[in-house]
């Protein structure tokens, strides 16, 4: 549905499309198009059934971003989902350990905040913060900083040792 460098925009013909692709099984257009059903958007009637079964069969795949849209509505209880926190922040982790900045940034809250049956960590808080602004994720480098200030030399030494440690193991942390 986005604009490509002198492609004019159709969204019809881009929803086809997107359809066509989800019906022969390519999981970021599950992903997509069940985003799109879940919220109306682009001009669909919403179809929560059908976006949430779009998700769900596109996590099912692996996809990052369709573990990060579970992962929200099982945290928030929304849609008909039943709240699970459990649910909702394993997925999350999985999310964040394929590079979405958006569930980094979500874990770095739970860490900070002692949320989804974490305990309060602000090693473990400045460090997903600090891989999702290396992706991208704009409102980490203010809280980047907000952390920053509040470690120790120590913890901070502990934080970018974790980070580098990570990041080799794991090079799908990064996009």
């Amino acid at each position: 549905l986005s604009l490509a460098a002198g492609v004019e925009k159709d969204t019809d013909k881009g929803l086809a499309l997107m359809r066509a692709s989800a019906k022969q099984g390519l999981s970021k257009a599950r992903s997509t198009l069940g985003a799109v059903l879940l919220l109306g958007q682009a001009g669909v009637e919403k179809d929560i059934e059908s976006g949430i079964s779009l998700i769900r069969t596109a996590t099912a795949q692996e996809e990052p971003k369709a573990q990060y849209m579970l992962a929200q509505l099982y945290l928030a209880g929304r849609f008909g989902i039943d709240k699970d926190e459990d649910k909702g922040f394993k997925l999350m982790q999985h999310a964040a350990d394929n590079g979405v900045p958006n569930a980094q940034e979500r874990l770095a809250h739970a860490y900070f905040a002692g949320k989804f049956g974490v305990e309060k960590d602000i090693v473990k808080s400045y460090v997903w913060i600090v891989i999702a602004e290396t992706n991208g994720d704009e409102r980490s480098k203010q809280a980047k900083e907000f952390l920053k200030k509040r470690l120790t030399p120590e913890q901070l030494a502990k934080a970018e040792a974790m980070v580098k440690e990570m990041t080799e193991k794991n090079p799908r942390l990064l996009k």
